[in-house]
């Protein structure tokens, strides 16, 4: 059973919003879902312009009937796409805290990788990053178009309790998909054995037993899962995370990339983290985001 049940996605009507409305009235129908359309009405804008135009204009009210109609056009478009007729809700406030209101009641939010900014704001730096660093539900980041069911998945895995979720997150959200385990190894202190001019043939020594530790580990995470072994491959690849994720994603066309928020090192437990941030900005793929979350909300396998 999914445990999937309610999804939110937030729209701006943008031409890239259509993917994820349309790529989260698949997941809905998939899933058997409940989908909510959301759009937020900024309090800030509405006031800025009742000021600039003054208090006899109604802009409030015909803003509001613009994204009502906006919104019944996307839920059309999106059941015309995917026989699911998705539901529409409306807000007025502070975006963020709207956004994040409405999906706090959901499992899982969705946003698209643009937005409407003439200069084509990245997801980094704009308001979907304070939904991202705040949100405590998953969050999926869509940039691509949508041909069907997601087909191959990757999961960077450095063995954390948080990238464990991601991987049955991962197994339960694209239960049609292969599920590609990517990890990237380097013995500790590998750069400061480097310099203090460790030969070469004792740190291949060192890389080589890091690697073969790897492969055990993950042949435990798979053989713990004898339901999804078959739709369960690996890459473990010497080197920096980002990169190795990146490089496989375009190798593999992988088209969906779970990783979880946080990882173990200290730095990524600031903000999005190095490896989540350059995955998220740089991948060609759809981004699903796993916060630290309870067992039981990603375990339903």
């Amino acid at each position: 059973m999914s445990f999937i049940k309610a999804i939110t996605v937030a729209t701006d009507f943008s031409d890239e919003a259509q993917h994820t409305t349309r790529r989260t009235a698949l997941l809905a129908a998939e899933h058997a879902a409940q989908l909510t359309l959301l759009h937020v009405l900024s309090r800030s804008s509405l006031d800025s312009l009742r000021e600039f135009f003054g208090q006899e204009v109604s802009v409030e009210e015909d803003l509001q009937k613009a994204a009502q109609q906006a919104l019944a056009l996307a839920a059309a478009d999106s059941a015309s796409f995917s026989g699911y007729t998705p539901e529409t809700a409306l807000r007025i406030g502070r975006v963020v805290d709207e956004i994040l209101a409405v999906g706090a009641g959901t499992d899982l939010l969705a946003l698209g990788a643009y937005g409407r900014s003439p200069l084509r704001d990245a997801l980094i730096g704009t308001n979907a990053e304070r939904v991202l660093s705040r949100s405590e539900t998953p969050l999926l980041v869509v940039r691509r178009a949508v041909t069907g069911p997601y087909r191959h998945v990757i999961v960077p895995m450095d063995f954390s309790d948080n990238s464990l979720q991601a991987l049955d997150m991962a197994l339960a959200f694209a239960p049609q998909a292969n599920i590609t385990i990517v990890h990237a190894y380097e013995v500790p202190y590998e750069s400061t054995l480097q310099l203090a001019g460790m030969p070469d043939i004792q740190l291949n020594g060192y890389r080589l037993h890091a690697q073969r530790r790897a492969q055990a580990r993950i042949s435990e995470l798979i053989e713990a899962r004898p339901e999804h072994r078959d739709r369960i491959l690996r890459v473990v690849e010497h080197g920096d995370p980002a990169p190795l994720i990146l490089a496989q994603t375009e190798r593999l066309e992988a088209d969906l990339i779970v990783i979880g928020k946080r990882g173990q090192s200290t730095v990524e437990q600031f903000l999005l983290g190095s490896v989540t941030r350059h995955t998220i900005t740089d991948a060609l793929a759809d981004v699903l985001v796993v916060p630290s979350a309870r067992t039981e909300d990603v375990i339903g396998l």
